[in-house]
């Protein structure tokens, strides 16, 4: 792999909630090129480093909620000068959507997934310490969230640094026309609750509820419906691929499609039993469950055949063990226990089926033992000393 020079002076702090996900971060700091990295064993000893030293990159891995906004309030609002403005990057293995607007209006310059390769925290590393404006104002402190230029842009300009200039340039260039927009929540408090639209083909009729949160949950089991039947075409792909290729990226599709359907149809569960629906949304979430039902088998077949040809593959390796790959094969074993769960357990399914079930988890604890090894003889790198 091609490492950066770019890294080679730069000084990086690493906070991880365990002593081996910190290793693994320095040892893999080292070889992309960033060797003059340091180490803090909790929040509250990060937070003395990060007053009394200097440093490039700020790296948080697995603090959770609180532990992400308190490293960024120190380094945004705490810290003075050029010291505000160092990049932080926050690694999680599973991301919350709540979570991640608050620490985008904390000021987090990246969130990033684990587990990583070194290719991707290359790639990572690079973004963060990109030149970035920086944005310090009362409300919000951090990298500016403009990540590209729109040149047709016809909204609002809200900050003071959107120069006339540009302004007169676009009205004397005409007005350009608008794409249309997403209902707003004025859209939907002015429409009447018998209003209605047509949906998809078939000239079939679909209602549209005036009430904001019943239409929100309606879009919500509307994409579990799309996402179900496209899990169900690909698991029937399944058996009629011929090369090894084929197979492996339509197992991927799977994995992704199946995670997805899994999401929402847990967030669907979660809107009724907070909000409440009528009969029109249970009778459908009713059939979805029921499709999913008569096709899991072949779900929970993709995902056991796909978490084995990933661990076999990592276990075939003579040399080079990918960080964190216990994690991501864990993530997939995941992945496959809750489609099980979905038909009632692993009784449930064909003998065939269950032998691949009992095989990758085989694999899972091979590929667990294997890193455990690994991790156990790196060598450990103290914290910078006061």
């Amino acid at each position: 792999m091609a490492l950066t020079s770019a890294f080679s002076s730069k000084k990086c702090l690493v906070i991880a909630d365990s002593p081996d996900l910190a290793r693994l971060f320095l040892h893999s700091l080292r070889q992309v090129g960033m060797t003059d990295g340091f180490k803090a064993d909790d929040v509250e000893e990060a937070k003395k480093q990060l007053f009394k030293f200097d440093f490039d990159l700020v790296i948080c891995a697995e603090l959770g909620t609180e532990g992400f906004l308190e490293i960024l309030r120190t380094v945004r609002r705490d810290l003075q000068g050029v010291r505000m403005t160092t990049p932080v990057v926050c690694f999680s293995l599973n991301w919350d959507g709540a979570v991640l607007p608050k620490l985008r209006d904390a000021g987090i310059t990246l969130p990033a997934a684990l587990p990583f390769s070194l290719s991707s925290l290359l790639k990572t590393l690079t973004r963060a310490i990109s030149p970035r404006g920086f944005i310090d104002t009362p409300s919000y402190r951090g990298p500016c969230r403009r990540l590209r230029a729109i040149p047709d842009y016809n909204g609002p300009r809200r900050r003071a640094a959107d120069s006339n200039v540009a302004v007169e340039k676009e009205k004397k260039a005409g007005p350009t026309p608008k794409a249309p927009s997403r209902p707003v929540r004025q859209d939907f408090e002015t429409r009447e609750a018998n209003d209605d639209y047509r949906g998809g083909g078939g000239g079939e009729k679909d209602v549209f509820y005036g009430d904001p949160t019943m239409q929100q949950t309606k879009i919500v089991i509307d994409d579990a419906c799309v996402t179900v039947g496209q899990a169900t075409k690909l698991a029937g792909a399944l058996q009629t691929v011929k090369t090894p290729g084929e197979r492996a990226d339509l197992l991927h599709q799977i994995a992704d499609t199946t995670e997805r359907m899994v999401n929402l149809l847990t967030l669907a569960n979660a809107r009724i039993q907070v909000h409440g629906c009528d009969d029109h949304l249970l009778g459908r979430l009713g059939e979805i469950k029921e499709n999913i039902v008569s096709n899991t088998e072949g779900l929970a077949e993709a995902a056991a055949r796909r978490a084995i040809d990933y661990g076999e593959k990592i276990l075939a390796k003579a040399h080079g063990f990918p960080l964190g790959a216990a994690e991501l094969m864990t993530h997939q074993i995941s992945r496959m226990e809750t489609v099980i769960q979905v038909v009632g357990g692993a009784d449930k399914l064909s003998e065939s089926t269950q032998k691949l079930v009992a095989q990758a988890r085989q694999i899972l604890k091979k590929v667990v033992a294997r890193e455990a090894k690994i991790a156990s003889v790196l060598p450990e790198i103290d914290g910078m000393q006061a």
